[in-house]
């Protein structure tokens, strides 16, 4: 009767409130159940890792998000086209700049720091000036 869990996709996936004394609430459960649970998040979280058996990937794999902050810069000190910054990225921060918000509220709500904000947009800016 296993039968794995339908894909759903995360706008259509309901959200899930934990309790807040989770640990309590486990203890109510019955062996079965809590083995039951404990398989179903090992499952979980290696479907969400890295298939690596590499202990060193998952460390390099949680760091990432520091990671893509950081800028590499070229020999005039514009971004490379190499940047540690995803395009997605960059071309969010563009376009709420020209929807009006400031580049402190543009850092404040992408959680980035304003210096990457601000060479992102003045290597926007430069680019339309050679253009």
């Amino acid at each position: 009767m296993d039968q794995p869990a339908p894909t759903i996709s995360l706008s259509d996936a309901p959200k899930i409130a934990l309790p807040k004394n989770l640990a309590q609430t486990l203890q109510f459960l019955s062996d079965v159940d809590l083995e039951t649970l404990q398989v179903s998040v090992d499952s979980e979280l290696k479907r969400r890792r890295p298939t690596s058996a590499d202990p060193n990937a998952r460390k390099a794999s949680a760091a990432q998000p520091a990671a893509a902050a950081t800028v590499s810069r070229g020999r005039r000190g514009e971004l490379d086209s190499g940047t540690a910054i995803p395009a997605g990225r960059a071309s969010l921060i563009k376009a709420s700049y020209q929807a009006g918000m400031k580049p402190v509220a543009i850092a404040r709500s992408l959680r980035v720091p304003l210096s990457i904000v601000n060479r992102v947009l003045s290597s926007e800016s430069k680019s339309k000036a050679r253009r």
